[in-house]
């Protein structure tokens, strides 16, 4: 899967097992936990971007994340 596909993938979940279900279909093991950190930076609240998904739009947060669980990807 390209990593780019990969990131609209995750973006697009809706709750932690779609999460979790995209990991594994990609290799990667995480837990409940983690993968309900990440839905957190993805969820808006009241219609607006949290402070995780100005970071994500910026290059960071989700990002970030991606290249943690997802390192083979993008060269790591």
């Amino acid at each position: 899967m390209e990593k780019e596909e990969l990131i609209q993938k995750l973006q697009a979940a809706k709750s932690v097992d779609e999460i979790i279900a995209i990991a594994k279909e990609n290799g990667v093991e995480v837990t409940k936990e983690k993968a309900q950190e990440l839905l957190d930076k993805l969820t808006a609240k009241d219609g607006e971007l949290t402070d995780d998904m100005l970071d994500a739009v910026s290059g960071g947060g989700i990002i970030d994340t991606v290249k943690e669980w997802f390192g083979s990807l993008f060269g790591k």
